[in-house]
């Protein structure tokens, strides 16, 4: 997804929708575009965080929820200019992508220029491009006036030229007629442009229309000469204009979107999904280490797999099955394991119910001994799907619970058998003058059943022992530390 996938006309839906107009800048982390309002008809831009700058999903969602975060604080990062409008993500070729939406001042002050220089224009006719209306040829005859107010004198009455009077030759400047036609050639010709944001509607005049339309002739009288030295007078005009209401260009509203170009906005409809669970995990464990937790959701049924016991720790791997059915918008769901007495890593993992198989594992250490009752929530659009239960134990292991009854045994058996006045003839092996003797029968049982358990203790203990964990001794550990002598008054 290097190339930013968005065309001029495609649709970006969350609370409110979006026209993409053009990208205007694309990096590996995000691209930028800008866009098109559709409740407001104001520009806007978008700002899409891309999975290539990114190493993983949750790296790409902690960015755009750093992002957001800066946005709704006002943090200095964030140019002044930008002003936060929404965010939130799409779903896009099976991959999330993640939205934010702000406003440019600049860029909409802009826009306001462009909208102020187009409404110094006047408004041009309806009427088809050949037709020419009387206030048209008298819009143009007051030009003409304007511009040469040293050869006419004109009295307009309701846009129809009454009078005209002559006060310099003809040869000295163009005639009324040929101004008028001159000027309306001037008016630049605007091409209709259909864009997919606006249209502006215009029809040129054409001057060749003039000559299709006679003006009322009247016998011009005499010309006058004025007195020497005396200055050249004008009729005061009757008409005003606000520049404002010379030519007014209204947008047009947003196209309804063909079909192909509103792949995104089609709403997601809800779809039916059967997954299949199969959760292995340790129901027997011993505390201090940590255990996998393994969830495979599937299409099929998955693979039984039949439970192991270690019997030195005691501890139990087993296997637990279940189905789930359910309807579904957004196929994302998180799965987030609740144990209490236990840490969880990770916290939580996301999955693709499009997905035909997909497994996600996290570890549980248990810092509590005893019984365990915990679950496993699937959560979708913040609502708790499905829930299985996570039930478990963790127990000390085998061994010390063997060494601790051995050592009970040892102790009271020789003692039971002189009560009851039970003699094997051990007398001559236990002489006092041997050195069995001197350890005798008590201290036969325990060597011989405690110095084997010792033994196999430390090796259990470093076979299962975390292979991230060393242990690490000092000289300065063995050190004897200095007493202070008390103060005596």
């Amino acid at each position: 997804m290097g190339q930013c996938p968005y065309k001029n006309g495609d649709l970006i839906s969350l609370k409110e929708q979006y026209v993409v107009i053009n990208p205007i800048d694309e990096t590996p982390e995000y691209w930028i575009i800008e866009s098109i309002q559709v409740s407001t008809k104001k520009k806007v831009l978008v700002k899409i965080f891309t999975n290539e700058g990114f190493p993983n999903i949750e790296a790409l969602e902690q960015a755009w929820r750093d992002e957001v975060n800066k946005f709704e604080s006002g943090d200095k990062s964030i140019p002044k200019n930008y002003l936060y409008i929404e965010s939130g993500y799409v779903m896009f070729s099976g991959h999330r992508q993640f939205i934010i939406i702000f406003d440019d001042e600049e860029l909409i002050q802009e826009s306001g220029l462009e909208k102020e220089k187009a409404s110094d224009k006047k408004d041009l006719p309806s009427t088809a491009p050949s037709e020419i209306l009387p206030k048209d040829i008298s819009e143009a005859l007051d030009k003409v006036i304007e511009a040469y107010p040293e050869k006419q004198d004109e009295a307009i009455d309701d846009g129809v030229v009454k009078e005209a009077v002559k006060v310099e030759s003809i040869d000295a400047g163009p005639s009324l007629e040929e101004a008028a036609e001159l000027e309306l050639a001037e008016e630049p010709e605007l091409i209709e442009e259909p864009t997919i944001v606006e249209e502006i509607a215009e029809e040129p005049l054409k001057p060749s229309a003039l000559e299709e339309i006679s003006l009322p002739e009247s016998a011009p009288p005499a010309p006058a000469a004025p007195p020497a030295g005396a200055p050249k007078t004008t009729q005061p005009r009757r008409r005003e204009r606000k520049e404002s209401s010379k030519r007014k260009i209204e947008a047009m509203p947003i196209p309804v979107m063909e079909d192909k170009r509103a792949v995104l906005a089609t709403p997601v409809e809800e779809k039916d999904y059967l997954k299949h669970i199969s959760m292995d995990y340790f129901d027997r464990m011993n505390p201090q280490n940590y255990y996998p937790l393994i969830l495979k959701i599937s299409d099929i049924i998955g693979e039984t797999i039949i439970p192991t016991v270690n019997p030195l720790t005691g501890e139990r791997k087993v296997q637990k099955k279940d189905e789930m059915e359910v309807t579904l918008k957004d196929p994302i769901v998180t799965i987030r394991p609740t144990i209490p007495g236990c840490s969880i890593v990770p916290s939580q993992i996301d999955t693709d119910f499009t997905l035909p198989d997909d497994e996600v594992t996290f570890f549980v250490t248990p810092g509590v001994k005893g019984e365990i009752v915990g679950h496993i929530e699937f959560i979708n659009e913040d609502v708790t799907i499905y829930k299985t239960d996570f039930e478990a134990k963790v127990v000390d292991p085998n061994i010390a619970r063997l060494v601790t009854i051995y050592g009970i045994i040892a102790s009271f058996v020789p003692k039971i058998l002189a009560l009851l006045e039970i003699d094997f003839g051990l007398d001559s092996i236990f002489d006092p003058g041997t050195v069995l003797g001197t350890i005798g029968l008590t201290g036969l049982i325990a060597l011989g059943g405690i110095l084997p358990a010792i033994l196999i203790g430390i090796g259990v203990r470093q076979k299962l022992k975390p292979k991230s964990s060393k242990t690490h001794f000092k000289l300065r550990d063995f050190r004897l530390k200095g007493i202070k002598p008390s103060k005596t008054l």
